[in-house]
């Protein structure tokens, strides 16, 4: 894959070999940034990749869990390197959030696709509006599924288990409007999964 990806900036640049490339990459500085954008993937959606997902719920998060346990520590951080629109990192929050209850989970999205000053690439942390609300409410109701169906690793916990999860932790971790109209849908409107 990486190989193929590779090749594409060949073609785009008439160089006919690896080395010829790297010498066109040394002599043209925004080249890299071509290379790094068709190296990256630029697509993202919560649980993109399930295999990936049940793996680091079964496998992955119960010895962490497992560790801070035993250590007392409540703080747990998660950096996600080239996350794009945040979704993978919060999909991971969606699955911490099953395990832990009261414990701390400080999400550090980070994209290197964006702006760079004095050539570093500038990190941006994403918090509040300026995640997308798309994804706010996505990340809610992947909340509602996951806690209301039953998983590898546990069974259901159940709808109301799932809408008392996003009204404790209202305005915390769940966009406030997105929290209030799920709970609308759920508690007034009857709405159910099917």
């Amino acid at each position: 894959m990486l190989k193929r990806r590779i090749n594409k900036r060949l073609s785009v640049t008439n160089t006919n070999s690896f080395k010829e490339y790297y010498k066109f990459l040394i002599k043209n500085s925004s080249e890299i940034d071509a290379l790094i954008d068709t190296l990256t993937i630029n697509v993202s959606r919560f649980f993109r990749n399930p295999l990936v997902f049940d793996f680091i719920s079964e496998k992955l998060i119960p010895p962490m869990i497992f560790e801070k346990i035993q250590t007392d520590e409540k703080y747990l951080r998660i950096w996600s390197a080239g996350c794009a629109c945040g979704e993978e990192p919060y999909s991971l929050v969606i699955i911490f959030n099953e395990f832990l209850e009261k414990e701390s989970i400080d999400l550090i999205l980070m994209d290197i696709s964006l702006p760079k000053m004095d050539g570093l690439t500038v990190v941006k942390f994403l918090k509040g509006e300026e995640i997308l609300l798309e994804a706010r409410i996505i990340g809610i109701a992947d909340v509602i599924e996951a806690m209301s169906s039953h998983r590898p690793y546990r069974p259901a916990l159940g709808i109301d288990a799932a809408l008392e999860e996003i009204s404790k932790n209202k305005g915390i971790l769940y966009d406030p409007k997105a929290v209030d109209t799920c709970l609308v849908l759920f508690r007034e409107k009857g709405f159910k999964f099917e």
